[in-house]
């Protein structure tokens, strides 16, 4: 199997602020660092593409409420065993163990621009979800006990 492939035709800032609404110019830092915010959620965007050509989504997905936080816990390792929920991505938390994290990394070099945007659409879609699922978790809500679960929109035949 050959690991090198050419270069996509299209620019992924471009299809990524294209996406958003943003000039791409404002979508990304000299570092290629970028931030959107989401409906209950901030997208963080890395890309690489000097060596690896890759892009990394993470979204935080907010606080985990101290009290509930260990059952949380156990529901998202149990959402990290289907990628689908998860629009391929995998549920962690910052170091702290404060906040909930979606994380996805896309190799750029087996994507154009449809599959980016349709990769793109899904995760901003699972982030939302679970940012929601996890705020009505929070005590403060009104129905604090809701249990999380994965939306049923979100099917394997959606990615391909």
């Amino acid at each position: 199997m050959n690991a090198t492939a050419s270069p996509q035709p299209y620019s992924p800032q471009q299809v990524l602020a294209d996406a958003f609404g943003l000039d791409p110019a404002l979508l990304f830092n000299a570092n290629g660092l970028g931030q959107v915010q989401l409906d209950g959620a901030m997208l963080h965007l890395q890309l690489y593409q000097e060596d690896a050509n890759v892009l990394l989504l993470m979204a935080d997905l907010g606080q985990l409420p101290a009290n509930d936080r260990r059952a949380i816990y156990q529901q998202m390792l149990v959402a990290n065993s289907g990628w689908s929920a998860l629009a391929g991505g995998a549920l962690c938390t910052n170091e702290s163990g404060e906040h909930a994290l979606l994380r996805l990394r896309l190799d750029l070099n087996t994507l154009g621009s449809e599959k980016l945007t349709h990769w793109l659409t899904a995760f901003v879609t699972a982030a939302e979800h679970w940012a929601a699922q996890l705020a009505s978790a929070a005590p403060d809500a009104p129905d604090s006990a809701a249990e999380i679960t994965a939306p049923s929109f979100l099917h394997p035949t959606h990615m391909a």
